[in-house]
């Protein structure tokens, strides 16, 4: 279930399979910075994998517990009402043998 969230709030969403190769580890990486420099941007995760672990490591030791939410697996039916609260989604996208995580408005 989603959390309320303030007035003013920006909420990006991530939905994916929480894999290497999905660019899990580059989340763990750059959510603790915008969230630092941006004390209104939360961040729904819906997704489950073997990565997810990490993903609540980084939520417990920056204490973002309040500013990441993993929601696990979502059903596909269910993908559309998660994305009405969307501002802006993070997708990886490969460019070449670059990663690269790309926000979408």
């Amino acid at each position: 279930m989603l959390q309320v969230r303030p007035l003013g709030t920006v909420n990006v969403i991530v939905m994916m399979r929480l894999v290497w190769r999905k660019g899990t580890h580059l989340l763990v990486e750059i959510i603790p910075e915008i969230c630092r420099r941006f004390p209104y941007v939360h961040f729904i995760i819906g997704g489950d994998g073997p990565n997810r672990g990490a993903l609540e490591e980084m939520r417990e030791r920056d204490q973002l517990q309040e500013r990441v939410e993993l929601l696990g697996a979502v059903p596909h039916c269910d993908v559309p009402s998660v994305l009405t609260v969307c501002d802006a989604s993070l997708a990886r996208q490969r460019l070449g043998l670059s990663q690269d995580l790309r926000c979408f408005r």
